[in-house]
């Protein structure tokens, strides 16, 4: 069951942590429903609390990014200033998109991740734009270009990119 499964990350979290003197740990957990259709979540661990994120039913376009994404996301929720609970959320959101989009760069961005997470409703994520598929290139220029010529965030403070 769920339940069992779930203590049986807790567990193994519990003993990672201790061995290597873990602030967190975070896993995914994806369901597969078929090749293209899963449940995604993850859960996270501090020492003292066991989270469990939202589950999203996805409709994959491409896996590959969806790692990297989901710890993108948990690392910037914690460098904004939110909870572990929060942020785990937050890269779980940011993950579930990314599973939806063409290639293995995450082109959203916080404000399409954040309306996903008010979205309780939504937890059937779509193709995040079928026109994006068609003009993906179109859209990684841009995103390359916010990247390039956009304020500071607290992540480039942290970790400048020159």
């Amino acid at each position: 069951t769920q339940d069992f499964r779930l203590a049986r990350y807790k567990d193994l979290f519990e003993q990672a942590r201790e061995k290597y003197n873990l602030k967190y740990i975070v896993g995914s957990l994806r369901e597969s429903y078929s090749a293209s259709d899963n449940g995604w979540s993850a859960c996270a661990y501090d020492g003292n609390e066991f989270y469990q994120s939202r589950k999203y039913d996805i409709n994959i376009v491409d896996r590959v990014g969806g790692g990297d994404s989901l710890a993108a996301g948990v690392i910037y929720g914690l460098l904004e200033g939110k909870t572990l609970k929060d942020s785990l959320e937050f890269g779980v959101a940011a993950s579930a998109l990314k599973h939806t989009i063409l290639g293995d760069f995450n082109m959203v961005i916080v404000d399409e991740v954040e309306a996903l997470l008010k979205d309780e409703a939504s937890e059937k994520v779509q193709i995040w734009d079928n026109l994006l598929i068609k003009i993906i290139g179109i859209r990684t220029f841009l995103n390359i270009f916010v990247i390039l010529f956009r304020t500071p965030s607290s992540l480039e403070k942290c970790c400048p990119l020159t």
